[in-house]
């Protein structure tokens, strides 16, 4: 007996029992209890129940590089599902290489989310105050959605 597992992509949830495996598609947020009617060998037995949600798509951040230290630039991408136009939808999370690592030096709020057809588009202006190697990502959670952050962006501050 399993218990769910979460989305991945797609929003698929693959429930694991002994009997096999069960495919659902968990868009949006739901509660899920997995249940097996029992056979000659084992007894009925139902999970407890678990809230599974899926994850929202986000693109690698576009960005300039090389950037100039100080100067803002428009740094934006892709989000699906759709969300409302306006709305906040996450942060771009800064990271600068130094001593030998990348230390997380600067967080920008209030990602406004356009509508697009099937998507919404992100999308933050971001001034990096010091020179060096950066790396940018996206990164959103809401009632809805499973925290998911966007592949890195790799960027140059002069």
């Amino acid at each position: 007996m399993g218990l769910p597992v979460g989305a991945g992509a797609g929003g698929i949830v693959r429930i694991r029992i002994r009997c096999g495996s069960q495919r659902y598609l968990a868009t949006p947020a739901r509660y899920l209890r997995a249940s097996f009617k029992g056979d000659a060998s084992y007894p009925p037995a139902h999970s407890l129940v678990a809230l599974v949600k899926p994850r929202a798509s986000l693109t690698r951040p576009v960005a300039a590089s090389p950037m100039k230290r100080a100067k803002s630039y428009w740094v934006y991408g892709t989000l699906k599902p759709r969300h409302a136009s306006g709305s906040t939808v996450g942060t771009l999370q800064c990271y600068r290489y130094y001593s030998g690592g990348w230390h997380k030096a600067k967080t920008v709020f209030a990602l406004k989310a356009k509508d697009r057809s099937t998507y919404s588009r992100y999308g933050a202006w971001v001034r990096l105050p010091r020179s060096g190697r950066w790396k940018i990502r996206a990164y959103h959670a809401d009632a809805g959605h499973a925290a998911t952050h966007s592949a890195w962006r790799y960027i140059t501050v002069r």
